[in-house]
């Protein structure tokens, strides 16, 4: 899937600021690279 820099951006503050990391149901959060964003 591709994602604008803006989408993805706003998904990756989404997971950050609410632990997705602790989510009981994160399944295809954890597949994706936060390091690294989109280029625009």
């Amino acid at each position: 899937m591709t994602l604008n820099a803006n989408d993805y951006a706003a998904l990756k503050a989404l997971y950050n600021s609410t632990s997705g990391e602790n989510w009981n149901t994160n399944t295809g959060w954890k597949d994706w690279d936060f390091s690294n964003s989109p280029r625009c």
